[in-house]
């Protein structure tokens, strides 16, 4: 089922999505209507499903994590062990992303841990499970830049491209109620600071200060709205593109980076020589992109193959 928006609505989905924490007032001046008609507009979204919740960005990176991106091939595969094997990955607390595939893989799980022996434990304890459904899977490093959805609508035609890089990098020294403010906020975004301080025990403005501070650190590097692109007409795809040599990979990052609709530029060792995501109405216009895209690097580009994200069962930026 798609659901037609008009554009008003559209705009309003891409300003959610770029900070959902923004005010009813922010909100009715960028889009010039008054706060009663976006409070409505918001909640038009949500009870249809289209925001199916709130979720912050965390670069745990930062926090002295790594990534690590897990593929299964399934075989011997029931309805009910494919559930239980999905809920078996949501419950840990390590990973952050996990999502049902169309093409060579069936199933993607993301993890972040803080030395490698972590997951090796969390693979052998998972296999000692299911390994009789496991055909085969392939585990790769993960770094990752995100970007904003600015193909949602076409008013902001002007304004630079929104992204969000995930990397290895200085690790940042927070304390206590930092880990428990973003755990908080990791999965609900929209908490207000009063909410959160009566959780935790503090004042609010004690909440709103360490929350800047995480801001300007780069640990919070945005508060995004959880769209159901599948509703908008929107297919997840992810490409894996094969080089012949690697002479002009950084133009060929620019040039995919430049596409409105590119959602996700992936960093990973072991896969393809350049993996990116993007939100397209349907596979003719993957293609029409990937055609430019060859025609652009004609010596270049061995060849490429792509996987659909059918359904994701878990986003969660924090480790907890």
């Amino acid at each position: 089922m798609t659901i037609n928006l008009n554009e008003k609505d559209k705009e309003l989905l891409y300003e959610l999505d770029k900070n959902c924490r923004q005010s009813l007032n922010q909100l009715a001046k960028k889009l010039e209507s008054k706060k009663t008609v976006i409070a409505y507009r918001i909640k038009r979204l949500e009870s249809s499903k289209i925001i199916k919740g709130y979720y912050t960005l965390i670069d745990s990176f930062l926090l002295g994590y790594s990534s690590y991106r897990i593929y299964f091939i399934f075989q011997n595969l029931t309805p009910k062990i494919e559930k239980e094997i999905i809920n078996y990955f949501v419950k840990d607390k390590g990973v952050y992303f996990i999502s049902s595939l169309e093409g060579k893989f069936d199933l993607v799980v993301t993890k972040w841990i803080k030395e490698i022996k972590e997951l090796y434990s969390f693979f052998v304890d998972f296999m000692q499970k299911y390994r009789q459904y496991i055909q085969s899977y392939l585990i790769t490093p993960y770094e990752h830049t995100l970007f904003g959805s600015k193909y949602l609508t076409e008013k902001p035609k002007f304004e630079k491209r929104v992204e969000w890089r995930f990397s290895t990098g200085e690790i940042k020294q927070i304390d206590k109620l930092d880990l428990e403010i973003l755990r908080e906020i990791s999965y609900n975004a929209k908490s207000s600071i009063v909410e959160i301080g009566a959780k935790l025990g503090v004042i609010p403005n004690t909440v709103k200060y360490r929350i800047k501070k995480l801001k300007e650190a780069k640990i919070i590097k945005a508060f995004r709205a959880d769209i159901d692109f599948n509703l908008l007409g929107y297919k997840w795809f992810k490409v894996d593109v094969h080089l012949n040599n690697y002479i002009e990979y950084d133009k060929i990052l620019d040039f995919i980076k430049i596409s409105s609709n590119t959602f996700v530029i992936d960093k990973s060792i072991g896969l393809a020589d350049i993996e990116a995501e993007f939100h397209y109405k349907n596979v003719e216009e993957l293609r029409d992109f990937l055609n430019k895209l060859i025609l652009q690097f004609p010596k270049l580009i061995k060849n490429y193959n792509y996987i659909i994200i059918r359904e994701i069962y878990k986003i969660d930026f924090m480790p907890k």
